[in-house]
């Protein structure tokens, strides 16, 4: 009591913690109570404190202050372990750092409260006669230290930000889901929809270019800007798109729809600026993602197509043969390097893929783990008569009469491999290319 006592040597209110791991006394127990909960019980509390202050009266501290004053500001708590106390202190620590708006994970909370037990360690060998302002932390000592520890978690969270963990906004409707589990392949078909009696072709083409960056830039790239930093992030993303004719505009607009699609329904995980990468002189035609599933983590590697009615039965059997061309071992195996290669773990989640994405892993384990993402962007017949009433329902009719279209024509050699086919029914393919080339010019 008398060495916490003379702790009292600033100015303001001195407040003491006693913490033992044996319950307290009954006849102390009113000191558990929080402070502020006292005032309820004020005459037994003040008895209380008057035992001290009658059996040490000669304790002083150096602002004069008794042991009435000591027992009066005290607050003893039970902590059963040591453990518990550093979980609790932990917990305080993140949730001081959260009202700063930082959020540290819990391994940098506790190397933070470690650093505090050093301090804590190294204060209580200091000797209080020879050695007198060692032996207590100061705030102003503390504060640049916590600011120090808050600039490292930002910084620190900019290398390792999961930047593909961000929830994503809902722009279609879908209006059909059919899962062919015994061919392996599955529908999903999205409706723009209309507003205002027009088909919203000026809303979908801002929705896709917002996705630009992500498909255009690596993960450290995004990681490095916050909202701030948005328009220029989008203008990185342009200069890359523009900078790659074999991309085209055409093209670029269904991978768009693509990658929205799977980042936002199967949360997925973009490997980055593959559509922007060559390989012995020739442009990547495939995108790829990292799904999670219930079961295990997946690999898509697909393709996306926009087409107009003359020349739809053409764009699906280019992308058929496209696609038929990836399954052979030695593309594939080209395909997983170029995947090694752009993939940035630090930024993404952890998958269960390290083996598949060895360098040196057999090709069977990449193939069971692929799946086949196809998406078709087509003219349709029903959006062209505009808003009618129960077009929905003939719009879900459409698509599903595609769907079997693809599924009788799909070549044998994708018999064993899921393919997902996602159908995007729009007005018109040449006026939506026209309205994202103007997006792109004004941004």
């Amino acid at each position: 009591m008398e060495k916490s006592l003379a702790c009292d040597k600033f100015p303001g209110t001195a407040l003491f913690r006693f913490v033992s791991t044996r319950e307290i006394r009954k006849d102390l127990i009113l000191f558990k109570l929080d402070r502020s909960q006292r005032s309820r019980l004020n005459s037994d509390f003040d008895a209380l404190v008057r035992r001290f202050a009658k059996k040490y009266p000669d304790f002083k501290s150096k602002n004069g202050k008794n042991t009435e004053y000591w027992a009066r500001n005290l607050l003893w708590e039970v902590a059963y372990s040591e453990s518990a106390v550093e979980t609790r202190n932990t917990k305080k620590l993140l949730r001081a750092a959260e009202g700063q708006g930082v959020l540290p994970s819990y391994k940098q909370a506790e190397l933070a409260y470690d650093n505090l037990l050093k301090a804590v360690t190294h204060a209580s060998k200091a000797s209080r006669v020879t050695n007198s302002p060692e032996k207590s932390i100061n705030r102003k000592d503390i504060w640049p230290w916590w600011d120090d520890f808050l600039n490292q978690v930002r910084e620190d969270s900019h290398r390792t930000i999961k930047v593909y963990t961000l929830s994503t906004d809902e722009f279609f409707t879908v209006i059909s889901e059919i899962d062919d589990l015994a061919i392996r392949r599955a529908l999903r078909a999205f409706d723009a929809e209309f507003d205002g009696g027009q088909w919203r072709e000026a809303d979908l083409a801002s929705y896709l270019l917002d996705w630009l960056p992500e498909v255009a830039l690596p993960a450290k790239v995004l990681a490095s800007h916050n909202y701030l930093g948005a328009r220029q992030l989008t203008q990185r993303a342009l200069e890359v798109a523009s900078r790659n004719p074999d991309v085209e505009i055409e093209r670029l607009v269904a991978e768009l729809l693509l990658h929205s699609i799977l980042r936002h329904y199967h949360k997925s995980e973009p490997i980055a600026c593959k559509l922007f990468t060559t390989c012995l002189g020739h442009a990547h035609k495939n995108t790829a993602q990292i799904v999670s599933s219930t079961t295990c983590d997946e690999i898509w590697l697909g393709q996306g197509r926009l087409a107009t009615v003359p020349n739809r039965d053409d764009v699906a059997s280019e992308i058929f043969k496209q696609i038929t061309e990836i399954i052979d071992r030695k593309i594939l195996k080209s395909e997983r390097e170029v995947i090694i290669q752009l993939r940035d773990p630090d930024h993404m989640r952890s998958a269960n893929l390290a083996r598949v994405l060895s360098k040196y892993a057999k090709m069977d384990e990449f193939l069971n783990a692929l799946r086949i993402p196809i998406l078709l962007a087509y003219d349709s017949e029903i959006i062209a008569k505009g808003e009618l009433p129960g077009y929905v329902e003939e719009l879900k009719k459409e698509a599903e009469g595609l769907y079997a279209e693809l599924k009788r024509s799909s070549p044998a050699e994708l018999k064993d491999i899921p393919v997902h086919i996602f159908l995007v029914p729009i007005k018109c393919a040449v006026s939506l290319v026209n309205t994202f080339r103007e997006g792109l010019d004004g941004r």
